[in-house]
């Protein structure tokens, strides 16, 4: 498996302002609901051929058609496409500080969490996923494709992924697909995975009361269906 590493995410100088650019091109990228997904770019697109840091964002998830309408029902914007155009981000890895960030001179990409799937389901709606829709997969190789039509980083020697809670779950869930699909179209390229804050905890290392009677494992292995989750 393609090596992740693990690092905190902390607070250093100052940030970036990144632009919106939208996935209804491609039909398999869709929210929760049904509207096109998005991610958002550096305005500064001279690194794209270089070095490229694409950021999964935390935003939890839900595993059962009651748990995600009521997630989708309290905060929309969790399972629906963006509506800002511009977004701001700072400090941490979008800082642009060269001498505290060693992601300062990479060409950043956010992408806009609304498949509650940490990025890895597959599954249309249907009565059985409350006609939800779960195409976080599908969402992730659109924004690759796009980048590689768009900003052309199949040109680039280093490309980073990282993500932040649930999204660093979905590094783990994507690390080795996103760098077999970018080598792919660039054999050369150094493909690195950073999650911060994953939560997996390997069942080896819990007590059997920790692992409340194998009910870490059911969660996942009911998600993997309700999602159509599809795992490194």
């Amino acid at each position: 498996m393609q090596a992740i590493l693990v690092l905190a995410m902390c607070t250093l100088g100052s940030g970036v302002r990144l632009l919106k650019r939208d996935l209804s091109g491609y039909q398999l990228a869709k929210c929760n609901d049904g509207t096109p997904a998005a991610y958002y770019h550096d305005q500064d697109v001279r690194p794209a051929g270089d070095k490229v840091m694409i950021y999964l964002p935390d935003g939890g998830d839900c595993g059962s058609v009651g748990d995600c309408t009521r997630r989708c029902n309290a905060d929309p914007t969790l399972c629906s496409g963006p509506k800002e155009s511009v977004l701001e981000q700072e400090g941490g890895i979008w800082s642009s500080n060269n001498t505290e960030n060693p992601f300062a001179d990479h060409f950043k990409i956010f992408i806009h969490y609304c498949s509650s799937d940490s990025f890895a389901g597959t599954n249309n709606g249907s009565l059985s996923t409350g006609n939800l829709i779960f195409h976080g997969k599908h969402i992730l190789t659109a924004v690759l494709k796009d980048l590689v039509s768009i900003f052309g980083i199949e040109r680039a020697a280093s490309v980073v992924l990282a993500g932040s809670g649930s999204g660093a779950r979905a590094v783990g869930y994507n690390c080795d697909y996103v760098s077999a699909a970018l080598r792919g179209v660039n054999p050369t390229v150094d493909v690195r995975c950073l999650a911060d804050g994953p939560d997996f905890v390997p069942w080896w290392v819990k007590t059997d009361d920790e692992q409340c009677g194998d009910k870490d494992i059911h969660k996942l292995e009911a998600e993997k269906s309700f999602w159509g989750r599809l795992d490194d």
